[in-house]
């Protein structure tokens, strides 16, 4: 009659295998840490599982019947197996891996972050490829179905979901950058002048007198009158040229474009509120190895880029990323 093994319990082959390595019903109770009645209980189910008695008393000892003998060596063989497959953890080699990662960014977090990344994995992981999309209105749909790996927000708007993991990564002091042949503007930026003069706002997602920029600057005294709004914060540099008009960008932003764009940068009149990035991730990838091994190398990139080009007349300093790093899951 074939054994079911719908019966089969688990840690019946424990003291099956202690039962047939030690032929002993108190010797395998001291194996596995149980009392003797048990293990004899267990014998009892095993023996009417096999439809054999398994161990038998002959003279002064026990011995294993045939079946029994049969079943040692493959039945040891199976449970060292069970235990490597329970104890084993993946592991994620990157100079050998090929796969994809997709990550939600904004234009912003490409050129700064992700455009360095893609400098580093050319070297250290060559066969690793990158697809940036667009970041999500809700991240929790792309980050749960696995659509995307990583998505990079503001910690303005960092998701609220509970199931998504949040930490720091980046922080950037705001500036302003205007035209070169902006008459309006004299060395520095006064705040009447920033006051006065027109605004390209990035929207970020919201309102510019809603964001937390917005009503930062409100508080400090600043309010802008736009005239552009755009989602696509590295096209502020451009549409400032050649016109009278403002932008506050993140320093790191400005030092990369400013060169390009016929544009100055210059220190916010007043204490400019921080720019601050984070990374979001399913916490279901919390532990898994090449979800790891990303999220450390994109931390690393940020740490090696260098300090903002302090701005002429910026009042305050930047506070270093080790410092302000927060780690902690969306509330």
């Amino acid at each position: 009659m074939p054994l079911n093994l719908n019966q089969l319990d688990f840690n019946l082959l424990i003291v099956l295998d202690a039962v047939l390595q030690e032929r002993s019903v108190s010797r395998a109770a001291v194996r596995v840490g149980r009392s003797q009645p048990a293990i004899s209980h267990a014998l009892q189910r095993l023996r009417s599982l096999f439809n054999d008695e398994l161990l038998v008393r002959i003279g002064q000892r026990y011995e294993l019947t045939a079946a029994a003998q049969a079943l040692a060596d493959p039945l040891r063989l199976v449970l060292q197996q069970l235990g490597d497959v329970l104890v084993a953890r993946p592991t994620f080699d990157p100079q050998n891996a090929d796969r994809e990662f997709k990550i939600g960014a904004s234009d912003y977090t490409a050129a700064v972050l992700v455009r360095p990344v893609v400098q580093k994995l050319a070297v250290i992981a060559p066969k690793i490829r990158l697809t940036i999309e667009p970041l999500a209105q809700d991240p929790a749909g792309p980050l749960r179905n696995d659509q995307q790996d990583l998505a990079f927000y503001p910690l303005e708007l960092r998701p609220k979901a509970t199931d998504l993991c949040f930490e720091i990564v980046l922080r950037d002091t705001l500036c302003c950058v205007a035209s070169s042949s902006n008459p309006a503007i004299g060395k520095r930026l006064t705040r009447e002048a920033f006051a006065s003069l027109p605004h390209i706002v990035d929207l970020h997602g919201t309102a510019p007198e809603q964001s937390g920029i917005g009503r930062k600057l409100a508080a400090a005294g600043g309010r802008r009158q736009h005239i552009v709004r755009t989602n696509y914060i590295l096209l502020t540099p451009f549409l400032v040229q050649g016109t009278s008009s403002l932008a506050v960008i993140p320093r790191r932003l400005a030092d990369l474009l400013c060169n390009t764009a016929e544009t100055r940068v210059l220190a916010l009149p007043f204490e400019p509120p921080d720019w601050v990035l984070g990374m979001c991730w399913s916490s279901r990838h919390s532990s898994d190895p090449a979800h790891l091994w990303l999220r450390t190398i994109v931390k690393e990139t940020a740490w090696e880029l260098p300090e903002n080009a302090r701005t002429a007349g910026s009042s305050g300093a930047r506070r270093p990323l080790r410092q302000a790093a927060l780690n902690t899951k969306s509330q």
